[in-house]
């Protein structure tokens, strides 16, 4: 397998994530449930929202970047921490789309975190990382990676074009490509031009 590939199939690890059950709104997935055995893809962690960007043509990357969260429903799934990903990955964050995000979600109180994020994402490293805060790796663990958007919207900063979150997988494909296509696909009435 090609190093490309490899990197690949990491990235999709880090953003699938694993078993799990529907609920309402922000909701604590069931773990001893037989359908969350079968259950392999859960909702869009806040994480891959921070990394997301318009697929709209012509755009510059700030244009593109970042896209507005609208949450209709989201859960919560339970998973190991792992402080050393925490670590890495922080250097990518976005902090302020993630602040923003975590409001769109409900905020800190509706996925279960007693205290909110400081705004100044330094000082979220300086407890994480320098002091060794385990109550600040499991809210960012929290937050970050057992959140999950399962049904709403992302929405392009530019265009105000909506791309829809469902069962936790965002379309990405333009409403007016989908309707070209389905025309497209859809049997013809008898009389009907083509």
């Amino acid at each position: 397998m090609s190093s490309r590939g490899a990197s690949l199939l990491v990235l999709f690890a880090v953003l699938c994530s694993w078993p799990g059950e529907a609920g309402p709104s922000v909701s604590e997935a069931s773990s001893d449930s037989k359908a969350s055995l079968l259950r392999l893809r859960g909702g869009m962690k806040l994480f891959t929202h921070n990394l997301l960007a318009s697929p709209v043509p012509g755009l510059t990357k700030q244009q593109r970047y970042p896209l507005a969260l609208e949450v209709e429903r989201a859960e919560i799934r339970p998973s190991k921490v792992d402080q050393d990903t925490i670590i890495s990955l922080l250097e990518r964050l976005n902090w302020k789309v993630f602040l923003d995000a975590l409001q769109a979600v409900g905020g800190e109180e509706s996925i279960g975190l007693e205290r909110q994020f400081p705004q100044d994402m330094a000082e979220v490293i300086s407890s994480a990382c320098n002091d060794g805060d385990v109550h600040m790796f499991r809210a960012l663990h929290r937050a970050l990676f057992e959140t999950e958007v399962m049904e709403g919207q992302l929405v392009c900063p530019a265009t105000q074009r909506r791309f829809r979150i469902q069962e936790g997988v965002p379309n990405f494909l333009a409403a007016d490509v989908q309707g070209t296509k389905q025309e497209a696909l859809s049997p013809r009435s008898e009389g009907e031009e083509a």
